[in-house]
């Protein structure tokens, strides 16, 4: 073989190792906006086509909304009005009554079983690994290393 010759092989065995090494680290982070301090996690949230962020951001920015309304008004606005701050209160208390009437776990009993039984449907629709595997062992040649 000639010197041009061995430099391409040798070109192309770096090229491999190189590429080889990148693919060894089974926790390489494809996600690496996540690695940014501030921005990280909000920025996943947003690339993430399918995400609760995206399915309840009406709703979380129209409940914060209300309540900075509602603070900036029992603090600031009623702080001059005692009777109105008093009336306030006490539609609180009014409100609150109703809180108690379905109890939140209850609801959250339901949702919880849903979510598992979606969970359970879906891990009894895929076959066990084991068969796979052992025909992966037996028909791909491979070395231990």
């Amino acid at each position: 073989m000639t010197s041009v010759q061995m430099q391409n092989i040798n070109k192309s065995r770096n090229t491999f190792q190189k590429v080889r090494k990148m693919d060894e680290n089974i926790y390489y982070n494809t996600y690496s906006d996540t690695n940014r301090r501030w921005t990280g996690i909000a920025s996943l949230l947003c690339r993430w086509k399918q995400s609760v962020f995206k399915l309840i951001w009406h709703d979380v920015i129209l409940f914060l909304t209300g309540y900075f309304t509602l603070s900036i008004l029992y603090r600031y606005v009623l702080w001059h009005y005692p009777s109105h701050k008093q009336t306030f209160e006490i539609v609180c208390i009014y409100a609150d009554n109703f809180n108690s009437s379905i109890p939140i776990t209850f609801l959250i009993g339901f949702y919880v079983s849903q979510v598992v039984s979606r969970w359970w449907d879906q891990f009894m629709t895929l076959p066990y690994p084991d068969v796979l595997a052992l025909k992966l062992v037996a028909f791909i040649p491979g070395r231990v290393s």
